[in-house]
């Protein structure tokens, strides 16, 4: 472990954070090799997304055909194929709603409300708490509540019911 300083700078948040960090390891990526990983694709997408849901919703019917016909055993094991591949319709909700997935932005929203609803999800929810969380590391009103355990999602709105702004926060 390297002192925080080292790799983050001089702490600038009123939250105290530990006196360690974990030195992580970053591959060297030259900027076109980077833009590169990152190009976005129709087909890709569709591959990757139309693969995806093909496989979830073949483990979904078999489970649901083998409890019709009284394959016990065989419903067990679709069922579960089906639950483990579920787990993961909230990364594939993440990754689209950023535009990770197709270049065509309309194929990205079309399939994120799919999956958003096979996943029981709710795709606006999800980012406004992403948002919550990313807007809570800078914003220094809410240290007060953070430092007493309040939980982030709770935080934005209680400090605004309590009317903590800026240096009455820190009050």
């Amino acid at each position: 472990m390297a002192p925080k300083d080292s790799l983050l700078g001089p702490q600038t948040s009123q939250v105290k954070l530990p006196d360690y960090s974990i030195d992580w390891y970053r591959t060297p990526l030259s900027p076109e090799v980077s833009k590169r990983l990152h190009e976005t694709s129709d087909v890709k997408g569709f591959i990757q997304t139309g693969g995806f849901l093909a496989c979830l919703l073949g483990t979904g019917a078999l489970a649901l055909y083998f409890s019709t016909t009284g394959l016990h055993a065989l419903t067990v094991l679709f069922t579960l194929l089906y639950g483990l591949q579920a787990n993961f319709l909230i990364n594939g909700m993440h990754e689209l709603g950023h535009g990770q997935v197709f270049k065509t932005r309309l194929l990205n929203d079309v399939f994120l409300r799919i999956i958003s609803f096979l996943g029981v999800l709710h795709p606006d929810m999800f980012f406004s708490r992403c948002v919550c969380v990313l807007t809570l590391r800078v914003c220094f009103c809410l240290s007060p509540l953070l430092e007493r355990g309040i939980s982030p999602c709770l935080a934005s709105p209680l400090s605004s019911f309590l009317g903590l702004r800026g240096a009455q926060a820190a009050a």
